[in-house]
């Protein structure tokens, strides 16, 4: 009987197309400069934030609109398969070599590169590159980042079997807000120059579909959303006062516009609700549904 032939690894191939994995990225970093393309990988890296910049860079170029993606293992441990025919998405993981404790020196796949998936779930890293950078000076033992390799990643809809579980879903908050909450919120707003309005506006919120707030520095304006319930109004409110308080232009040092912390607070009349009726004497009961509220 005949042993089958052992494969043996390609060094130019390997090269090649790590070369062009790298070519996608230098490419994909020079448009971020024009059209959507940064906004676009804001919304992927905030849909799969345990992967690198760099990897983040090459889902989206490749996949833009990716919810979840994996490793071809990871999927099946899911219960999900990738279908016949799906091309995978390219991305880098590391490889490791052992220190020189080690006389083998073999590089070796990192833990969590494997391109069948050895990451614990879609949206986890099959990259650790951002754990370590490559010049990292080697631990007291331990496999250290000696270069990386091209792996493949798939996409949640290259992929079919039963649906994924789903996390909580944000609640908006039902009920009164405390007494004096809403008018002292509204009236440090007013301190810092801002008007607040109450009125619908169209303004994409990634976790919720829209956002039921949204401050504008340029108009020097507030809005919240005039169908919100009393609580959830306040909660809002809150939310906003603290994009006027924490992120607001200052001057630079060059007449430039930058964000940070104001120099001085503008301090409320002493009469002012936010003083005189927060925090409440009692505690009020909870009116909202379980799970985390909508900003």
């Amino acid at each position: 009987m005949t042993a089958p032939a052992r494969w043996t690894p390609n060094p130019d191939a390997a090269a090649a197309k790590l070369q062009a994995v790298h070519d996608r990225l230098t490419a994909a970093v020079a448009e971020l400069t024009r059209g959507q393309a940064w906004q676009q990988l804001l919304q992927t890296a905030a849909r799969l934030p345990h992967y690198s910049p760099s990897n983040v860079l090459l889902i989206t170029s490749q996949c833009p609109h990716a919810r979840a993606v994996a490793g071809f293992g990871t999927w099946k441990q899911l219960g999900r398969q990738v279908r016949r025919g799906e091309n995978g998405i390219a991305i880098l993981a590391p490889v490791t070599r052992r220190d020189a404790a080690d006389r083998s020196g073999a590089a070796q796949p990192m833990a969590g590169a494997d391109p069948a998936g050895a990451a614990t779930g879609p949206g986890q890293p099959a990259d650790r590159d951002a754990a370590q950078p490559p010049d990292a000076p080697p631990g007291p033992s331990g496999p250290r980042i000696s270069g990386f390799r091209v792996v493949h990643v798939f996409e949640l809809g290259q992929t079919e079997g039963p649906d994924l579980p789903t996390g909580p879903v944000p609640q908006l908050l039902e009920g009164a807000a405390p007494a004096g909450l809403y008018d002292g919120l509204a009236q440090q707003v007013r301190c810092e120059g801002f008007a607040l309005l109450r009125h619908e506006f169209d303004v994409p919120h990634l976790g919720s579909g829209r956002a039921n707030g949204v401050t504008d520095y340029l108009a020097r304006t507030v809005l919240v959303r005039p169908e919100l319930t009393p609580a959830q109004a306040t909660k809002t409110l809150a939310h906003e006062l603290g994009h006027v308080l924490l992120h607001r232009p200052r001057p630079g040092p060059t007449g430039l516009t930058g964000t940070g912390p104001r120099s001085k607070p503008n301090r409320l009349p002493t009469s002012s609700p936010l003083r005189t009726a927060w925090p409440p004497t009692t505690t009020p009961s909870p009116t909202s549904p379980a799970g985390p509220a909508a900003t």
